[in-house]
């Protein structure tokens, strides 16, 4: 921990300050956090902007909005507020002017975000997620539910936005699609916040252009931060940089994509995947992965990717939701260069089990057409060059291996003989300085889990018996001369990857709710 103070008045109000620190590791080379986000999106200082304006106790900076509000005749005072929120984002505002720094609170009424301005000296005032400019702070003056956020004004905002103890809940389908999704001038802070989309479908076909179009509220671009939010009813809510004890519901797709978050701490989720919603809508029929946090590229196939700096700690999911929980691999991506490093999952509490019972089995579905068990594994994961990368102190319930077993070419068919410990296809190890430590099946930690084909009690896939882990024969610590992942904890007793050993969980579940 480390503590910075400084006075204010020092300095010019709103000046940009920025804060740096440097680590000093026990081994290895001393790291210098300093830049903001934007200088380096893995590693963040931190920027501070002084207000040393002279405060008194009538002293207010906020524009007000209310549903009783007029445009033409308020002037954003708590008394005799504006009617919308695009007329305090421009409020005051000329050409060269900046609206960065500007604080929105919302009164009783329905409100919508404002959106880009009509007025062409007024295209560049908003603040912005591809500069350093303080964030537009949109703020609950009353409580959240008596003043929601319903739609937008006549289109996308692409401004740096804060929102602090706000209900957003579009009041149809249209209202919400592609709300953040307003590619890197916008960036998007929910701090205390209930995001609830009207739509768990990714889009529609328009009938009328042929063309698909987005139902989701947020997609690739922006960056996103969710703080204590609540998200419910969406489509692959994917995209935050940090999150911090938020909770999702309801959700369809992926929880969290390793290219973009690096932080993910205290996350929790319920009916993640295809369930039935509150009214009795059915899920959307969709092949789609319904993973807790899945590694992919996202398409880019040619061109070199690094994922890094990356932590996942203390999150759950664990009670009849979700599918596979950590899950991915670069894909097509086996470019030499790239990488996925850095990394560390600590602490957490994700299950494989979503409702598996004797007459149940992975992809049955209801008659409903809700899925009632996810895909079978709990981890499947690893990429060519998987580097740095920590595992520790997670209660891992499921079936599970490491990448890069394939004895075949899955474009081909062509045979593949399969170099030990694992080959990253350039002559290089495939996994390197990855360390599993303490990681087991339940609470009770009464079993150790141990992903194949290292662990005996699961497929091995062709590999030699002689090159996995014998809790007979062998203690830990100790290093897989199969894939060269180091293990540490107790591993006398091996959780089983059986599919059949995972049926009637329901003692467990009331056990380890």
């Amino acid at each position: 921990e480390w503590f910075f103070e400084f006075n204010p008045v020092q300095f010019k109000h709103g000046e940009r300050l920025r804060i740096s620190a440097k680590v000093y590791p026990k081994v290895g080379i001393p790291l210098e956090l300093k830049g903001s986000f934007l200088d380096y999106p893995a590693i963040c200082g931190l920027d501070v902007f002084p207000n040393n304006q002279t405060w008194g106790p009538d002293y207010d900076p906020a524009l007000y909005v209310s549903g009783r509000g007029n445009d033409e005749t308020g002037d954003g005072s708590r008394d005799n507020p504006f009617a919308t929120i695009h007329k305090a984002a421009y409020y005051g505002l000329g050409r060269g002017d900046t609206n960065a720094g500007r604080v929105i609170k919302l009164l009783e009424g329905q409100h919508k975000l404002a959106s880009n301005s009509e007025d062409r000296d007024l295209r560049s005032v908003n603040s912005s997620g591809m500069k350093d400019d303080q964030w537009v702070t949109i703020e609950a003056a009353v409580k959240a539910d008596l003043c929601p956020i319903v739609g937008q004004h006549t289109g996308a905002w692409k401004c740096k936005l804060y929102f602090k103890n706000v209900h957003i809940v579009p009041t149809t389908v249209e209202d919400g699609a592609e709300m953040f999704n307003t590619g890197r001038q916008g960036m998007y802070c929910f701090d205390n916040c209930l995001i609830e989309g009207k739509s768990r479908e990714s889009g529609y076909i328009d009938p009328e252009t042929e063309k698909h179009t987005t139902s989701a509220m947020t997609k690739g671009g922006p960056h996103i931060f969710s703080i204590g939010s609540t998200w419910k009813r969406h489509f692959q809510p994917a995209m935050r940089i940090v999150d911090i004890q938020s909770h999702y519901d309801l959700i369809v797709g992926d929880i969290m994509l390793t290219g973009y978050t690096h932080l993910a701490s205290g996350v929790s989720t319920s009916r993640h995947g295809f369930f039935v919603d509150d009214d009795g809508t059915p899920p959307p029929e969709s092949g789609v992965h319904v993973d807790f946090c899945q590694t992919h590229t996202g398409g880019r196939h040619d061109e070199k990717v690094i994922q890094e700096n990356i932590i996942i700690r203390n999150c759950t999911e664990w009670t009849r939701n979700g599918g596979q929980q950590l899950f991915g691999t670069f894909g097509r991506n086996d470019v030499e260069e790239s990488e996925f490093r850095n990394f560390a999952f600590v602490g957490n509490r994700i299950a494989q089990w979503a409702g598996i019972d004797d007459e149940n089995y992975p992809g049955v579905r209801r008659e409903d057409g809700s899925l009632v068990v996810g895909r079978a594994r709990m981890f499947a994961w690893g990429v060519h060059n998987t580097r740095n990368c920590l595992f520790q102190d997670n209660i891992m319930f499921g079936k599970g291996n490491w990448n890069g077993i394939a004895t075949k070419n899955k474009y081909t068919g062509e045979e593949i003989e399969v170099q030990y410990p694992f080959e990253n296809g350039y002559g290089s190890p495939m996994y390197v300085n990855v360390m599993w430590r303490d990681n087991y099946r339940t609470p009770d930690k009464e079993e150790y889990f141990m992903p194949t084909p290292d662990a005996t009690s699961g497929q091995g896939s062709g590999t030699p018996e002689e090159l996995r882990f014998d809790p007979e024969t062998m203690t830990l610590p100790w290093t897989s001369p199969a894939t060269g992942v180091h293990y540490e904890g107790d591993a006398s007793k091996l959780s089983s990857h059986r599919w059949e050993d995972y049926l009637n969980n329901d003692d467990l579940l009331e056990k380890w709710d």
